[in-house]
């Protein structure tokens, strides 16, 4: 590239060697992401400018985050998007779909799947040459545009693509990963040199320009330019300029100031007189006998605008000198003013293409309650959400509803305001719109949707008793009109019922729910199913829940959310392999669809069971990604079950490096990530209109060097919070660290009091059982009756799962006795690190009898089964006892498959199954070329050099 250093930047060499570095780095390869802030006017804008003009060999797009285009959907992404439009036709037919929703030429998206097909159509292009990605005033990015921005720069990894955004304030939550490039002024001599560049002042000027300027370089460009007595604001000196221009120039500037268009068209229409044909201002001449023509005012105003240096006209397009002008024009105009240079804009737009400009302007034209014009909103809401645009749907419903006066259809627009603005991430303000619906008390059904939506909330939050409780009156309240959707809210009050240990209310709420007329349509009667199976597991039956849970499963069809509620009944029942089949098919809809928020709830329930089975490697990657997943989508109470799964992980295996990252991770989620329920997420969209989600908190991690310390982290922050489940996990995770060093008083306690604790869940409780008799044999506790109690849940369900857990349980009782039947028991289903634990209390209970010889061979197989493993701490332990026998015990290796980062793991996984390279990436939200470069990683590391290797590798 043409060497940035060379650039006729003052001062900037560090900088602009910061850039280079990115651009460098893309041109062989390997993404790269900088982020560059400062205030208005320090210089931002004129590195963009230099890393343009200086990329050579790279495809180079850009977009300007406009204020005034804050609120339309997608904006920014059709701006940086549109020189690559030729290319969607190379693009997959969903990812196709979803950009041409973006560009308006269809149906819209989910906006993750929006965002993964705008990394695919990047990944695409920089195929033929790199690229070379510029925002500038990422701050003012409408909220779709920057969301799926921030998704592809997180994700950019092996492709030839570097992404420089600029942003004045503080960086967002999702761009908080990369190196930021912050700019402060330049010291007093570099100020010096760009003063003399621009001309020459008195000393006296220079001096008092120095000292206003504070080294901002387009203060010290400008403020010589203003009036002498002052020395105000980069922003006060435009105001002062356009105050001498004459009115028809002001009436021009503030037109183009008001102009969403970034390029001004609109404006130049409206001056015209004439009509816009459509395009997002794009296009040239219209009809005329739209926009009425400016008295007086012709595009010829803006010459005396010009000779301020404040705008160019430059090929029909109007450049404001910095967008602090804009800014300046804007805010020195009147009320009056305003409205009528949004009135002008308004009737300039009259393409159908344009509804959506046209209505904001109109919205900027009224002070008061327009029934026309809230109309108007509420249809470029529908609009934008069916793009997929739910941030400015809910900012476009709740102008809407602004300018409604009638009670009525404005809570109704203030509904699906909260609607929008929970399916937007923005949870708070959703709550707080559903709260105006609730002080409106307007119509019974408004009420009944804006209480869902707040219960849902609630619940999500951890607050369980007040969401179940809201969630319960508004179920009862829709059910004479509306009984499919009071059925779907009463499913989500009964489970959070059973959350919060009301388990009595939670079986009434669901036998009610059973009892509404849904309808015969698959998807009721797969809720109907499974609530029922809920209202059986919470009376302790588990036989009798197979059949319903299973009926769940079979009418779920194709809906990812109802496959793993089907999914985790089936677990409750005792069929792991039923649950993990399940959950890999919702995975795998979800994946397809693009729904990363259900992937993310499904891995965290696929992790949890692969644990159980001692599937320890591919229970690391899935809690791993079910962690990234679930972050990603604001789905905190997932975000916490991953952190305490990988945290259980790292105790069983004894890995300090791996506790580290739990507990970074963890950190990553924030305090509240423990916060909501680990079901509310999921119902989110099950209820259709209860749930939320939020943006993920980010917070800088802590450094955690034991595995106890990453793992009390965890459960402390989880238990702090109603979340049951992470809670559980996370003081299981405790209690197997202290099993496996000997700590069997403190693991007894620990998990007695989750055993005991009056709403724990009558199944889950019971998956502490096996852990609590051995802690309790360890210290001479009593636990039978915890043995009994699991004992009579294995006999009920019929289970092959909880028989195993059961005998094996037995055997830390009774000892050899005890041993042929658990052996039997473990025969019909594959448990290994419970077998290990089996074959290692026998060895123990042997080599105490002083029965040496015989206590070897189970000491044995315990050893072995560890090191497959890889539970360290547990390998250490058999080994002690092997060597207390008399014998040595040799060093085993681990699987092969331990060298292999989570998301390695993963892509060797999919290949083994059959998947294509481009096949994985959308799968994984990835490029192409990202999973080809983890893939020649895994056959370096695994020593193959097929593809078809790899399936003999997986375990």
């Amino acid at each position: 590239m043409g060497s940035l250093a060379s650039a006729p930047l003052i001062g900037r060499r560090n900088e602009l060697a910061s850039i280079e570095q990115v651009i460098e780095t893309a041109r062989y390869g390997r993404s790269g992401v900088l982020v560059v802030r400062g205030v208005a006017g320090v210089g931002k804008t004129a590195l963009l400018d230099a890393a343009s003009g200086a990329a050579v060999g790279f495809r180079v797009l850009r977009a300007e985050g406009v204020e005034a285009e804050s609120e339309l959907a997608f904006a920014g992404l059709h701006q940086l998007l549109r020189p690559l439009e030729p290319l969607f036709s190379r693009l997959p037919l969903p990812q196709r779909t979803a950009l041409e929703g973006v560009f308006g030429l269809g149906a819209g998206a989910d906006r993750f799947v929006v965002a993964a097909s705008v990394l695919a159509l990047l990944a695409e292009a920089a195929e033929a040459q790199p690229l070379l990605c510029v925002v500038d005033d990422f701050q003012w990015l409408d909220r779709p545009s920057a969301e799926a921005l921030g998704f592809v720069a997180r994700r950019l990894d092996a492709e030839p693509i570097a992404l420089l955004l600029a942003l004045r304030d503080t960086v967002p939550a999702g761009l908080a990963r990369f190196e930021v490039l912050a700019l402060s002024g330049l010291d007093r001599a570099d100020a010096r040199a760009v003063l003399d560049r621009a001309g020459r002042l008195a000393p006296a000027d220079r001096e008092r320009v120095l000292d206003a300027a504070e080294g901002i370089p387009l203060a010290l460009l400008e403020l010589p330019r203003g009036p002498e007595a002052e020395m105000g604001t980069v922003e006060r000196a435009f105001a002062d300029r356009v105050s001498a221009l004459p009115e028809a120039s002001r009436t021009a500037l503030l037109l183009a100031a008001a102009d969403d268009d970034p390029e001004g068209r609109t404006a130049l229409h409206a001056l015209a007189g004439e009509e816009v044909r459509g395009g997002g201002g794009a296009t040239g001449g219209g009809a005329t006998g739209g926009a009425p023509a400016s008295p007086g005012v012709s595009v010829g105003a803006f010459g005396p605008a010009e000779a301020a240096g404040l705008v160019r006209l430059v090929d029909g397009r109007v450049v404001f000198r910095h967008p602090l002008v804009r800014s300046a024009v804007y805010g020195a105009a009147t009320f009056e003013q305003r409205r009528d240079a949004h009135e002008r804009l308004g009737g300039a737009l009259t393409a159908s293409a344009d509804a959506d400009r046209r209505a904001w302007h109109l919205a900027g034209a009224v002070a008061a309650p327009d029934a026309a014009v809230a109309a108007e909103l509420e249809r470029s809401a529908d609009r934008a959400r069916a793009r997929g645009g739910y941030a400015a749907a809910a900012a476009t419903l709740e102008r809407a509803a602004q300018l409604t006066a009638d009670d009525a259809p404005r809570a109704r627009r203030l509904v699906a305001a909260a609607d929008a603005a929970r399916f937007a991430g923005d949870v708070g303000h959703a709550e707080a719109l559903a709260g105006e619906v609730l002080r409106l008390m307007a119509d019974p059904v408004s009420v009944a949707h804006a209480t869902a939506i707040r219960g849902a909330i609630r619940a999500h939050r951890g607050e369980l008793e007040a969401g179940e409780e809201d969630l319960r009156a508004a179920a009862h309240a829709l059910a004479p009109a509306q009984p499919r959707l009071a059925l779907r809210i009463a499913a989500l009050a009964a489970e959070t019922g059973a959350l919060a240990g009301r388990h009595e209310a939670a079986i009434a709420n669901a036998r009610w729910a059973a009892s509404l007329p849904g309808g015969d349509a698959a998807p009721d009667r797969s809720v109907v199913a499974f609530i029922n199976g809920v209202a059986l597991i919470l009376s302790h039956d588990p036989g009798g829940a197979r059949e319903p849970f299973a009926d769940a499963l079979d009418l779920a069809g194709d809906d990812p959310q109802l496959i793993t509620w089907a999914a985790i009944g089936a677990i409750y029942t005792g069929d792991l392999l039923g649950g993990r089949k399940a959950l890999t098919r919702a995975i795998a809809v979800a994946r397809d669809r693009g729904a990363i928020g259900d992937v993310a709830f499904a891995l965290q329930v696929l992790a949890n069971v692969e644990l159980l089975e001692g599937r320890f490697a591919v229970a690391a990657t899935d809690a791993s990604d079910g962690l990234a997943l679930a972050l990603e989508s604001g789905e905190e109470a997932a975000a916490a079950h991953c952190q305490v799964l990988l945290a259980w992980l790292a105790a069983v295996r004894g890995d300090p490096d791996d506790a580290r990252a739990t507990a970074q991770m963890a950190q990553l989620a924030g305090d509240r990530g423990a916060a909501g329920t680990a079901t509310t997420g999921a119902t989110a969209q099950l209820a259709d209109v209860p749930g939320a989600t939020r943006d993920a908190t980010t917070r800088a991690p802590a450094q955690l060097g034991d595995i106890a310390g990453a793992a009390r982290a965890v459960a402390t922050r989880a238990t702090a919070q109603p979340s049951r489940l992470a809670g559980e996990s996370a003081h299981r995770a405790l209690a197997l660290l202290d099993l496996a060093d000997g700590r069997f008083e403190e693991a007894f306690d620990r998990l007695h009091a989750q055993f005991s604790a009056p709403a724990a869940h009558p199944a889950r409780r019971l998956f502490l059982v096996g852990d609590l008799v051995e802690a309790a044999v360890g210290c001479d506790r009593d636990a039978t009756a915890a043995y009994d109690e699991l004992h009579t849940w294995a006999v009920k369900s019929g289970s092959a799962w909880w028989t195993a857990l059961a005998a094996t349980a037995r055997v830390q009782l009774e000892g050899e006795a005890a041993y042929d039947d658990a052996v039997k028991a473990h025969t019909h289903i594959a448990l290994p690190f419970e077998r290990g634990r089996l074959e290692l209390r026998m060895g123990e209970v042997l080599r105490r009898a002083r029965r040496r010889t015989d206590s070897r061979r189970h000491l044995r197989a315990a050893l072995d089964l560890f090191a497959q493993l890889g539970a360290t701490p547990w390998e250490r332990r058999a080994a002690a006892e092997l060597r207390a026998t008399g014998e040595t015990a040799r060093k085993r290796d681990a699987s092969t498959l331990d060298d292999l980062t989570p998301q390695e793991l993963q892509i060797a996984r999919m290949v083994a199954e059959g998947a294509t390279n481009r096949d994985i990436a959308g799968r994984l939200f990835i490029s192409p070329r990202t999973v080809d470069y983890h893939l020649r990683k895994v056959f370096q590391k695994l020593n193959v050099t097929s593809r078809t290797q790899l399936a003999m590798l997986d375990r």
